[in-house]
């Protein structure tokens, strides 16, 4: 029933998004090829395609090449492939750059390596972020503050925003898939429990056997409302992103801590750790001492993590 009605609403909206799966890269700590691991014989990311394309009208497979869309399309069963873009930032952030090209008003992005995400999951995903009051992302949030970037919803005009970025950063700063959600005006944190009351349904696979005894990556909770959040901080990081672009590296430090300090103070701790990371990085372009902003990510990361196993 609940399936049923899900269903229903993502046929009424089907025209305002799309799915993308992330093809995923060369898998060097699992050892060979997730995307072909077969899960009840058949192969990981058709699985995941067909679960995404249950409720929405089209499909996508993200590759970084050609020759690679070609071979992922065959294995998923046809699904028209999407091929990353020509820029200096590589990986997840570069086929979320990418997928701005759909043209739908929303992208619903679901990585390749996920063997027991359901097209349940997927329906209450797109349920939260096409109910309620309109927001540029939806991402699923552990009761830890870790946040799962590439399982959520992105309108396309944010991933534009994310594409500029990579543009910007790219020669002088690590671009991450959280640099899209610190774009983003208004934020919906979906509790991980709402989607799935067993959080190994949202694990991803890292090394060979997690299929079968799967590592949580977050902590969970029990918080059964999302959460909107108008980003305080949005604001700040496009204010760095300029003076980076203007090589102005000191004005840059000075932004990154301030949108580490909002984001703190929104609670917002996976992204204020990746802000003073950006701090600590310009600071060492500038040859100055970056310990303060060093200790700021090794704190935020450590609270992500704590009690996570």
């Amino acid at each position: 029933m609940w399936e049923a009605s899900l269903s229903s609403l993502c046929m009424r909206r089907a025209s305002e998004a799309a799915g993308v799966v992330l093809g995923g890269g060369v898998a060097k700590r699992f050892g060979k090829p997730k995307q072909r691991l077969p899960i009840d014989g058949v192969p990981l990311i058709r699985r995941i395609a067909l679960a995404l394309a249950s409720c929405l009208p089209r499909t996508y497979i993200s590759a970084a090449d050609p020759l690679t869309a070609s071979e992922l399309s065959a294995i998923s069963g046809g699904f028209p492939a999407l091929v990353d873009e020509d820029m200096s930032c590589g990986g997840p952030p570069r086929a979320m750059a990418t997928a701005w090209r759909v043209r739908y008003r929303y992208v619903v992005l679901v990585p390749s390596d996920m063997p027991r995400l359901s097209a349940s999951i997927i329906y209450s995903l797109i349920y939260y972020t096409l109910s309620g009051e309109e927001v540029d992302t939806s991402i699923i949030m552990w009761s830890n503050g870790r946040l799962e970037f590439l399982l959520g919803s992105y309108s396309t005009e944010l991933l534009r925003k994310l594409r500029r970025a990579c543009m910007i950063k790219a020669d002088m700063l690590r671009v991450r898939a959280g640099d899209a959600a610190r774009l983003a005006s208004t934020l919906r944190l979906v509790p991980a429990e709402l989607l799935s009351r067993d959080p190994r349904s949202l694990t991803h696979l890292t090394r060979q056997g997690d299929e079968y005894n799967p590592r949580v990556r977050g902590k969970q909770g029990f918080t059964y409302t999302p959460t909107t959040i108008i980003n305080k901080g949005v604001r700040v990081y496009e204010e760095a992103l300029r003076s980076l672009a203007e090589r102005d590296f000191n004005g840059a430090y000075l932004l990154f801590l301030e949108e580490y300090r909002v984001h703190v103070d929104q609670g917002l701790l996976h992204l204020a750790a990746q802000a003073a990371s950006d701090a600590a990085r310009v600071a060492e372009l500038m040859g100055a001492d970056q310990a303060d902003a060093l200790r700021l990510v090794s704190e935020t990361y450590h609270r992500l993590e704590r009690d996570e196993k």
